[in-house]
This record gives C-alpha cells, sequence and structure tokens, in this order.
C-alpha cells in the first residue's frame, strides 16, 4: 500500500518538475533500496579512480570537457569541476537552489540547469550569464554544432545565443517535460507532455507527434534522422517527418533508447535492458534489476547501466553479464563514458569515476544526452 500511495505522489509531482530519475527510481530513492536477484561479479571489476560526495543526491549525470576536467551537480545546487585523472577539486559553484538535470558543455562554458534559471559558468569557475526561464526545474539544455543553446522550463522553450541573448522563444500550453535535443539538420525535437514537438532553428513548428503518454526522456536519433521515443507504452521509432517507423509494445520506458550499430538498446521501468534491430524486433531482454532511473551507456564492446539497488552493471553486446560493482546507493542518473574510456556515474551522495578502457561506441547515440559533454545532439 505504501509503495503504491508513494508512485500516486510521484506522479503528481512529476509533470511538474520532469522526470529526471523516472517514477520507480525516484520510489526506490524514497523507501530505500529494493531486493534484486544475485548478480554475478565476475572478474575484471574495474578500479574506482575517485569519488566525490555530494551533499544532495547525485542524479544528474557527470559530464566530461576535453577529457581533462569532470563536472559534477548535486540536487542541492552544488556544482564542482573536478580533475578528471584524480577527482582533484579544481572550483566549486553554488547555484543556491535545487539542479535536477545533467549539465552541459558549450565552448568553454558549462551550463547549469536549475529552478527557474540556466546558469553559464565558465571552465574557470566564473559566472558568464544567467538566464531566467519560468518558476520550474530547467531541463537539460542541448548545444548544436553552430553554438545555439535550447533550454525548457515550466511552458518555455529558449534558444540562446553563446553570449546568453534570447534569439527567440517557443510556448507551449501545457509543460516541457522532455530534454532538447539537436538533430543533424538542425531540427530542435523537445517533448511538451505527451507530444513531441519538431522546431526548425528558427523555432517553427515542422511537425507533432501525441505519444501515449507524457514523455519524461529525450528521444535518440539515429544516422538517418529516425527517432526511438520511450513511452508508457513501449517503443516507438518515427522517421525524419514525423511518420511512425514501427512501434514495439512492452512496459514503459522513460529513458533514453541508445542507437548502436545495428541494434537499439533500451531500459524499461520493470529493470529490463532490451536489445531491438533497427526494424524493432526484439534480439535479446534481460532482467537486470527490479528498477532502472537512467539511461545505459554504450561502450565499443560493453553497455553500462545502473539500478535503484545501487549497483552499476556491465553486459556484453550479446546481454551476458560481464561485472556487478556495488556503488553508494541507487543509481538515479545515466553512466558516461569518458574520451579515455573512464565510466563517470552518481549513486546516492556520491559520483565516482572508474577505470575502464574501453572508448564510447562510435555509434550515432550511445548515451543519453549523446555524448560526455552532454550537449544532446547529433554528430
Amino acid at each position: 500500500m505504501i509503495l503504491a500511495v508513494t508512485r500516486q505522489l510521484i506522479r503528481r509531482w512529476l509533470p511538474r518538475v520532469g522526470g529526471v530519475v523516472g517514477g520507480l527510481a525516484l520510489t526506490a530513492a524514497l523507501l530505500g533500496a529494493q531486493s534484486v536477484p544475485s548478480v554475478p561479479s565476475g572478474g575484471g571489476v574495474p578500479r574506482i579512480l575517485w569519488t566525490v560526495r555530494g551533499q544532495g543526491w547525485a542524479g544528474a549525470s557527470v559530464v566530461v570537457s576535453g577529457g581533462d576536467q569532470a563536472v559534477v551537480a548535486d540536487a542541492k545546487g552544488i556544482a564542482a569541476a573536478l580533475n578528471a585523472a584524480s577527482g582533484k577539486t579544481n572550483w566549486r559553484f553554488d547555484l543556491g537552489d535545487r539542479l535536477l538535470y545533467t549539465p552541459a558543455i558549450s565552448g568553454q562554458m558549462v551550463l547549469l540547469a536549475r529552478v527557474g534559471e540556466l546558469a553559464a559558468v565558465g571552465l574557470d569557475g566564473q559566472t558568464r550569464w544567467e538566464k531566467d526561464i519560468d518558476d520550474s526545474p530547467v531541463l537539460s539544455p542541448a548545444v548544436s554544432k553552430g553554438g545555439t543553446i535550447y533550454a525548457a522550463g515550466g511552458p518555455f522553450l529558449y534558444a540562446l545565443n553563446p553570449q546568453g541573448k534570447t534569439l527567440w522563444q517557443h510556448t507551449v500550453k501545457s509543460f516541457y517535460s522532455g530534454s532538447p535535443v539537436v538533430g543533424k539538420d538542425g531540427t530542435v525535437y523537445v517533448g511538451a507532455k505527451n507530444v513531441l514537438l519538431a522546431l526548425t532553428p528558427q523555432g517553427q513548428v515542422r511537425w507533432q507527434y501525441a505519444a501515449s503518454s507524457t514523455l519524461f526522456a529525450n528521444p535518440a536519433i539515429d544516422a538517418r534522422g529516425n527517432l526511438y521515443l520511450g513511452t508508457a507504452s513501449g517503443l516507438t521509432s518515427l522517421d525524419p517527418a514525423g511518420k511512425v517507423r514501427w512501434s514495439r509494445p512492452g512496459q514503459s520506458v522513460e529513458t533514453t533508447p541508445l542507437v548502436g550499430t545495428n541494434r537499439i538498446y533500451v531500459a524499461d521501468t520493470g529493470g529490463h535492458l532490451t536489445a531491438l534491430s533497427l526494424a524493432g524486433d526484439v534480439v535479446w531482454t534481460v532482467q537486470v534489476g527490479q528498477s532502472i532511473g537512467g539511461s545505459p551507456a554504450l561502450a565499443r564492446d560493453v553497455i553500462y547501466i545502473g539500478t535503484g539497488d545501487g549497483l552499476l552493471h556491465a553486459l556484453s553486446l550479446t546481454g551476458q553479464p560481464q561485472w556487478a560493482l556495488q556503488l553508494d546507493g541507487a543509481v538515479f542518473g545515466s553512466p558516461v563514458i569518458g574520451p579515455d574510456g573512464h565510466v563517470y556515474v552518481g549513486a546516492g551522495r556520491t559520483f565516482y569515476a572508474l577505470e575502464t578502457s574501453s572508448p564510447p561506441a562510435a555509434t550515432p547515440w550511445p548515451m543519453a544526452r549523446q555524448n560526455a559533454a552532454g550537449q544532446g545532439r547529433a554528430p
């Protein structure tokens, strides 16, 4: 009964603040770790390079700048730039409010999305500019190849130049629920409650697609511009014109799928990781845990995924368990693979750097925000 009531409360809360961790993962955070089937630890468990303890839970993914600086931000609004190899703090920045979503690197700036505002902080720790955006948590920003920044909060989506000046804004009657991403042609895709909008780089609506539920995560984009979108009823693929290519019914998907060379990898709220062909046919499914809060990450020869019981799992590309590492608490966000192959992940209130060696997969969408800088754009 308590679990059911908590889920109802979460569902009421998420439409306002977004689905950074997904309903089941947040439930695990509130009620404590859930028991899961035993997972072989296996050989080759990576060495922990460093850990950094946050003041709030480590729900936002780590972002990496040029491989030498890792930026972490916790839910208390404390951001820190760390030496990616040693974990030594280069600078700290107190946002003074909650930060729930993954930052992004834009040139020599870190974009920190907090409640009601997007802050741009230089890689030297100095504030560059701040942009007020409604009074809601601002979602993870996206950065186009030309440097345009897209940030959404409440009913407002803004396009900003690198100096923080507004180029245009698009307002919806509901609220933005999924962070924006940018296609190879500059099209901006963003979820507004249950509608996926496709906007031109000038802010005009190109098309919109009505999904079966609120869209809690951004879509992934393949090399041909096709989209892969998680909904309450499974996974849907759209072509660049917004037409449905296929739908694969299944449990609710509140995370971003990954696009590999010839596979789509998707995690659902039931704790399953599934590999599908590009045509939507199931290749394999693995029960990883009882809850999954963030998207997996795809390296050249391994998949990383965290679960609500505090385990970071490594699986082969055929779904075979390689190892599982117990961390400090529930893994809320998505693992990130740095250019050097090291994995960065938050669990409980602790951020970790792991000495792994497989670099990010050279595929269209290997991580939740596409790249280690969190920019949310197609390469």
